[in-house]
């Protein structure tokens, strides 16, 4: 049986900017390096709108089998209701 204390965090930065925005095509490529590097639940604690370039990284990961959070913002709106909203393998 596994326990949590032998697990590890593998912290990953996808901005080097003051106000810590990243371009999509970065968040990808950390969701990407974290299922290479055998990462099982990844958070990405951004808001973002619909992005196919985050659904393929997320669908990556989950191949991988890993599982991916996103953020769902602070507007009490679904910024994207056709695409994360029906995909199981987000949460």
């Amino acid at each position: 049986v596994s326990t949590p204390w032998k697990k590890k965090i593998i912290p990953i930065r996808i901005s080097n900017r003051a106000d810590g925005a990243a371009y999509i095509g970065d968040m990808a490529e950390g969701i990407r390096y974290a299922a290479d590097n055998n990462a099982k639940v990844v958070s990405l604690s951004y808001g973002i709108a619909c992005s196919s370039t985050i659904d393929s990284a997320g669908d990556y990961l989950r191949s991988k089998n890993g599982l991916l959070f996103v953020a769902a913002g602070n507007e009490n709106t679904d910024p994207c209701p056709n695409i994360f909203s029906p995909v199981p393998e987000f949460l």
